[in-house]
């Protein structure tokens, strides 16, 4: 009988340690919210098949459309976003909402939305009055 008290003693002892050990954790990280079309802004990173963009700019349209400026060093590029379905990168500034016309007037391509990654970064820099 005291073999067993002295085994759960010894157990309870185990575990109030471990319990210890667990209160001592560094605090979990900062949960980051997960990027879409609705929430990208300007400084979070697009990834396309083409390469990798900074949002630069955002622009909402009518009919639910919504318009990124993207640039890459000194590439420029516009991402045509609607409600659903694909999305277009064009090479410049669309003057129409509806995509395919918009692809067939700038010659951009059309990618679907599930080769489009989406990541958060930092926003960017006042660019000193430079155009």
């Amino acid at each position: 009988m005291t073999v067993v008290a002295v085994l759960a003693l010894a157990a309870l002892a185990i575990a109030g340690v471990s319990f210890w050990r667990l209160s001592r954790l560094p605090e979990a990280p900062p949960q980051i919210d997960e990027r879409d079309f609705a929430n990208l802004a300007a400084g979070d990173v697009v990834i396309v098949p083409g390469g990798e963009f900074i949002v630069a700019s955002r622009e909402a349209l009518p009919a639910a459309a919504r318009l990124f400026g993207l640039r890459s060093g000194r590439d420029r590029r516009w991402l045509l976003v609607g409600e659903s379905g694909a999305v277009g990168l064009l090479p410049e500034r669309p003057d129409t909402t509806d995509l395919d016309r918009a692809l067939a007037s700038t010659g951009g391509k059309k990618l679907d939305r599930a080769t489009v990654d989406l990541l958060p970064g930092q926003p960017l820099p006042v660019s000193g009055g430079r155009a």
